[in-house]
């Protein structure tokens, strides 16, 4: 099959082999659990932001791949959070 124009490689192989999830159920879940806080941080819920923080480091050390997505969540964070974002 041949991606149409503007479709991603994630969209093909979903649709060929039915794929959802890209990584092991536990990490699919600490992802899951990652999100949530992540957007309760962006709510300004410290709580959240520090459980935020512990989740993507520990997502982080179970592999290359992963450490540097949250490496790159860490910093969208950092920068939506700090006081000076959106001025």
């Amino acid at each position: 099959m041949k991606a149409s124009e503007g479709d991603s490689y994630i969209t093909i192989v979903e649709n060929i082999m039915g794929i959802k999830e890209w990584y092991d159920p536990e990490t699919e879940k600490l992802l899951a659990d990652f999100r949530a806080k992540r957007d309760a941080a962006y709510k300004r819920d410290a709580v959240a932001l520090k459980e935020a923080h512990d989740l993507a480091k520990m997502i982080a050390k179970r592999s290359m791949e992963l450490g540097y997505m949250m490496g790159k969540e860490l910093d969208q964070m950092a920068r939506q959070l700090s006081p000076t974002a959106g001025e």
